[in-house]
């Protein structure tokens, strides 16, 4: 197994990847062509699941950070 990543890596690769699907939806959800519901509201869940383990690997990095 490889080493394991940091929560604060971690927590920077989901923030990364929260802020491409927020502005996915900011593009394809509106406009002449939207996408279809059903997939900006999936894009949309994915969004909160991404905001929360974001949220948990940054205080898990600051325990981390404060137990040092």
């Amino acid at each position: 197994m490889q080493d394991r990543i940091s929560h604060n890596d971690m927590a920077f690769a989901m923030q990364k990847m929260l802020y491409s699907k927020e502005l996915w939806i900011k593009t394809h959800a509106r406009g002449k062509n939207p996408r279809p519901f059903h997939e900006v509201e999936e894009q949309e869940g994915l969004c909160r699941a991404l905001r929360q383990a974001v949220h948990d690997y940054s205080a898990a990095a600051s325990r981390n950070r404060s137990a040092a």
